[in-house]
């Protein structure tokens, strides 16, 4: 039976709602880049500063000197939020007639849309190469924070193919990178022992990076490896694998540390997408186009984190 007018607005706008809501949930659950990244909510304010950068004070034997208190840490990131939206227009036509089964998915698609919208803007990071906390720009080959070392998280090796890594080259890329990181100091000069537990690298040569971590092909092999996992979001023999959509350099990938309070990438959240809706017979639109439109509204901005977290690996 089609809806009549004074149960159309209603009706849409609650049960499209919650429709929108759990198709966003599913899109979350399925996105990889959550991963790699630290997502803190904000509420109040249009900007938050991070003081959690660094790390924090050494043990002393308190039986021969006196407990060593620290402020905050000196390090500091402010990230300001922006708006962000995405809009639908439908025939109220289309609804009067009953079509609603029409729209079902095209509320789906939009949530997915956001997810993905979110994801790609938080890995952009990676290529954008912003400065992190320390003002220096998050892939670097020189930089010391605090009473560290050198840290290297920039490296490159040679490719004999120019720019894509054949798989014995990929796992020596592999062995440098783990050691580079490992080797990295925090801010007292303490080494940090930290290795990567997640690749994220460009999709073109997925295939190379599963017989490079299966340890089952040799060189020249053309069988499929097909790791466990779903969506973008893989795992093989300990590494977490994140294609990365963002990326359109196939020489480039990046190796993350994300077992530790502060990632790599901040994912800031000041409004979760939501979608509103202008289902009023009464509306501008409804009256002047006959049409009926949806919005998705987002709150969010995006930031990078520790750079002792990942290292950025380029074959050429």
């Amino acid at each position: 039976m089609p809806v009549s007018h004074s149960d159309l607005p209603t009706a849409l706008t609650t049960a499209h709602s919650a429709l929108f809501e759990r198709s966003f949930a599913a899109a979350t659950a399925m996105s990889g880049w959550r991963s790699v990244a630290t997502v803190a909510s904000l509420a109040g304010n249009d900007r938050q500063t991070y003081h959690w950068f660094g790390t924090p004070p050494s043990f002393v034997d308190v039986d021969h000197d006196e407990v060593p208190f620290d402020g905050l840490n000196k390090f500091s990131l402010t990230i300001v939020d922006k708006l962000f939206k995405s809009g639908l227009q439908i025939d109220r036509r289309a609804l009067e007639d009953d079509k609603l089964g029409l729209l079902t998915p095209r509320i789906q698609q939009m949530a997915m849309a956001a997810e993905h919208f979110i994801g790609d803007r938080v890995l952009s990071q990676l290529n954008d190469n912003p400065n992190a906390y320390d003002g220096t720009a998050l892939f670097a080959d020189t930089r010391t924070i605090g009473d560290s070392a050198n840290i290297d998280n920039n490296t490159t090796s040679a490719a004999a193919s120019g720019t894509a890594p054949t798989v014995a080259e990929l796992q020596a890329a592999i062995g440098t990178v783990r050691g580079q990181m490992a080797a990295f100091q925090d801010d007292r000069g303490r080494v940090r022992n930290q290795t990567p537990d997640t690749i994220i690298y460009p999709s073109i040569h997925e295939q190379t990076l599963f017989q490079a971590l299966s340890g089952a092909s040799t060189p020249g092999s053309v069988a499929l490896v097909t790791p466990a996992g779903n969506g973008n979001l893989t795992t093989m023999n300990g590494y977490q694998l994140l294609r990365n959509p963002s990326s359109d350099n196939s020489a480039e990938w990046f190796f993350a540390h994300t077992k530790d309070v502060v990632s790599p990438l901040i994912m800031q959240e000041r409004l979760r997408p939501t979608l509103e809706s202008q289902t009023s017979a009464m509306s501008d639109s409804a009256i002047e186009e006959d049409a009926f439109r949806y919005t998705v509204r987002m709150r969010m901005e995006v930031g990078v984190g520790e750079p002792r977290h990942i290292i950025k690996h380029t074959f050429s």
